[in-house]
């Protein structure tokens, strides 16, 4: 991770990834609700009680992630000192896995997610590694992931489609 954010340093001196901490858990929970709000409104719920489920699914995203990725570097994006975002990426001898990639909406679209990208495929490819990934079959990523040269892998997953990229 600090390839990351070192490549990430050289392009926008104002970002900067640091390690998460229990003090930015009020911070996660609302980005988490803000990407995934959209997704349950249709469904007519009164707010509190899609609070309390959007509340309850951060928490067991949170739980899994904690669960299979233990030695993970979970990291928030972080732009002239404001948090913007979360980068959670597993780095293992083959490849790094990018676990997680959000940010908040004001940021969104304007070239700060394919930043980050950008540099986790650096770092992958500067150590042999490939980057793998899931994402939605219907979400505005995959538009980006496939701009970036990832590549569908294998059998979906549910909802989900496995990506991958290697250098070369």
């Amino acid at each position: 991770m600090q390839g990351v954010a070192a490549m990430l340093d050289r392009d926008d001196r104002e970002v900067l990834l640091r390690e998460e901490t229990p003090d930015d858990e009020g911070f996660v929970e609302r980005l988490f609700a803000s990407i995934r709000r959209g997704e349950f409104e249709a469904l007519g719920w009164p707010e509190s009680a899609l609070a309390a489920f959007l509340r309850d699914q951060h928490r067991l995203q949170r739980l899994h992630y904690r669960t299979h990725y233990q030695s993970a570097r979970f990291s928030i994006v972080e732009r002239a000192g404001a948090p913007v975002g979360r980068l959670y990426l597993h780095l293992g001898a083959e490849e790094i896995r990018l676990i997680d990639i959000s940010l908040i909406e004001a940021v969104r679209g304007a070239g700060l997610g394919g930043a980050l990208i950008r540099a986790v495929m650096d770092e992958a490819g500067a150590s042999g590694r490939r980057v793998s990934l899931h994402v939605d079959a219907g979400s505005p990523a995959r538009r980006l992931y496939e701009r970036l040269g990832f590549q569908a892998a294998g059998a979906d997953s549910g909802p989900y489609v496995h990506m991958l990229w290697a250098a070369g």
